[in-house]
């Protein structure tokens, strides 16, 4: 798995940033995570699955580049639209890919 550095991170999980990130590179079925991945779909600009989807189906997905984990749904929402008003801060616009590219990844 490929992991943006620095990752954003929910309130509930931002205190255990090391502890998900090995669970969910090494446990089969991780539950209690979601994570936030670059997404590979023409048009589509994030992605929210749980750990465990993730971890299931990442060989498929290809390595997706984890940019964020939340300990909720809700959190997840909340925390994406954090990512997406931050990248437009940044640069102007909405041009995730282009941002995510740019950045060194850890």
């Amino acid at each position: 798995m490929r992991w943006y550095s620095p990752l954003y991170m929910g309130e509930s999980v931002k205190n255990s940033r090391m502890f998900y990130k090995f669970k969910l590179e090494h446990t089969k079925d991780f539950t209690g995570v979601y994570c936030i991945v670059l997404s590979e779909t023409a048009g589509e600009l994030l992605e929210i699955c749980s750990g465990e989807n993730l971890r299931r189906n990442y060989r498929i997905m290809g390595e997706p580049l984890i940019v964020g984990l939340a300990g909720t749904r809700h959190e997840a929402f909340e925390l994406t639209g954090r990512i997406l008003l931050d990248i437009h801060k940044k640069t102007g616009g909405t041009d995730v890919h282009g941002f995510f590219g740019k950045v060194k990844e850890q």
